[in-house]
């Protein structure tokens, strides 16, 4: 796991052992309770695997914790480099993970497909608006939103949110009705580092709404009609350079090393390693989710590749991992 994401002191959780689905963590350690007054963060480990036939995850108002601050809150993590898969599908399915500002959970190292007949404007994988917190290394497979009338969306995000080492998966099914598909979705503005985006299905890469300013670093848009719409902030972003990935879309192959911008002392979200949880090497910062030496990890990875059967949560692949559930631990 990547330890800079996790609270300062924290309970942990895991999904298939503690608890079958994330609304039950939430309910039970989340919920009214008061995170920042007790000390501690309450963390859902989501072991490597498929979890199939989900109920999509609403994390709002109505069920929000009583406090939580920057040292003590909620999150949702995984492998960097083995990602679980969470696969929402069904006939109303409208987002899939949703969290709002209001309750705070951090989200790390997912993996997301949605698949709904929803007759709907908008369908989105991850929905999330909490102020300048980070979203770390997820990524967006398969989009199949048939019926709807306007936009289909990998990542949407609302308020000051920021986005880090996310990315599609070029190898992902995308079927959508309306007007665009759109990889990166900004209500408001937002602001989004080292992000792939290379799905030539996608009709758009970054879409800011009228009146909004997304700022984009280090990232790499290629293979879309439209690159970016809408008022779109770059700063060493490589568009349509041509630039090489495996067949995931967003492992680099070309050696740019050098051209991005060195983001370890970013005064607002610093990080300073890739989507499989890589370091960067200080002053040759890549463009993009992956750095150029992370073409090992193709074997680890073959949890991206289309399954041949849905699995249960209870039968999903786990690591041997040294944690011991819901206790307290110091970073």
């Amino acid at each position: 796991m990547r330890e800079y994401a996790l609270p300062l002191n924290y309970n942990l959780s895991t999904l298939g052992t503690d608890f079958d689905t994330i609304q039950d963590w939430n309910a039970n350690r989340v919920e009214g309770v008061d995170l920042v007054g007790n000390m501690a963060g309450e963390v859902l480990y989501i072991p490597p695997g498929t979890y199939s036939d989900l109920t999509p995850v609403s994390l709002d108002p109505s069920n929000t914790p009583q406090t939580f601050n920057d040292d003590y809150f909620p999150l949702i993590i995984g492998e960097p480099d083995n990602k679980p898969f969470l696969q929402f599908s069904g006939p109303t399915v409208e987002v899939g993970l949703a969290v709002s500002s209001e309750h705070g959970t951090r989200i790390c190292d997912l993996g997301i497909d949605i698949e709904t007949e929803v007759s709907l404007d908008m369908v989105t994988g991850i929905f999330y608006t909490v102020p300048s917190a980070p979203v770390y290394g997820c990524v967006v497979r398969n989009l199949i939103a048939p019926n709807i009338s306007w936009i289909a969306s990998g990542f949407a995000s609302m308020t000051t949110a920021r986005w880090i080492n996310c990315a599609i998966d070029a190898r992902g099914t995308v079927i959508a009705g309306g007007i665009n598909t759109v990889g990166f979705l900004a209500l408001t503005e937002a602001h989004v580092n080292n992000l792939t985006l290379t799905h030539s299905d996608y009709t758009i890469g970054v879409m800011s709404f009228p009146g909004v300013t997304t700022y984009a670093k280090n990232c790499v848009i290629q293979n879309i009609n439209y690159p970016t719409y809408g008022a779109v902030n770059q700063t060493t972003c490589a568009i349509n350079q041509g630039l090489l990935f495996d067949t995931d879309g967003y492992t680099l192959l070309t050696d740019d090393r050098g051209n991005g911008t060195d983001l370890s002392s970013d005064p607002t979200c610093p990080f300073s390693d890739d989507i499989f949880g890589s370091a960067r090497s200080p002053g040759q910062w890549e463009r993009g989710a992956s750095i150029y030496s992370e073409v090992t990890h193709t074997a680890s990875r073959s949890y991206l590749g289309q399954p041949s059967k849905l699995v249960h949560p209870s039968l999903a692949q786990t690591v041997n991992v040294n944690m011991s559930n819901r206790i307290k631990r110091t970073r």
